[in-house]
């Protein structure tokens, strides 16, 4: 993650009736659904099979083109790679949306931080504490279970398999 717009604090988590300082971020910008990663990853699919269909006539042709050959290579070349970059993006967004469309647990812990702020719009986030480390990134949730959630607040949450989308908090 790590984008220097994200608010990193240094918390004290209570949790299971010992204090602990826990590192929280909470990332500037809404998480995304899994199925939105997923329809990412079809996407940049799709981008690399149109960027290899180019790639290879042009590739191929700056034998025979009357374009200079040097142009045509450098273009060849360019969308070649291009392709194999989207091609990488694709693998990763389609492995990550399909693991965490299937992937959903349930997290119990404790609200250790709350953070509002404004990105172009009002952006809450919420920091669950579960114990199972001494970094937690926090989720983005609606002005509703903001308001709800005050810190030391014992909470379960379905969350996906990475655990960074929470499709419930209660």
């Amino acid at each position: 993650m790590g984008s220097e717009l994200d608010v990193v604090r240094t918390v004290i988590s209570r949790l299971g009736g010992r204090q602990r300082r826990v590192r929280v971020t909470h990332p500037w910008h809404a998480a995304e659904r899994p199925g939105s990663v997923l329809t990412s990853g079809v996407a940049a699919a799709a981008m690399a099979v149109i960027l290899t269909c180019l790639a290879a006539p042009l590739l191929s042709s700056f034998v025979r083109t009357p374009v200079p050959k040097p142009v045509a290579l450098v273009f060849g070349c360019g969308l070649a790679i291009g392709a194999v970059a989207a091609a990488y993006v694709a693998v990763r967004a389609v492995y990550a949306g399909a693991r965490n469309i299937t992937g959903r647990h349930t997290v119990e812990g404790v609200v250790v931080d709350r953070l509002s702020r404004q990105y172009g719009e009002e952006i809450y986030s919420v920091a669950v504490d579960d114990g199972t480390s001494d970094e937690i990134v926090a989720w983005t949730v609606d002005r509703a279970t903001y308001d709800r959630l005050i810190e030391g607040t014992r909470v379960q949450a379905v969350v996906s398999a990475d655990a960074r989308y929470a499709y419930e908090i209660r």
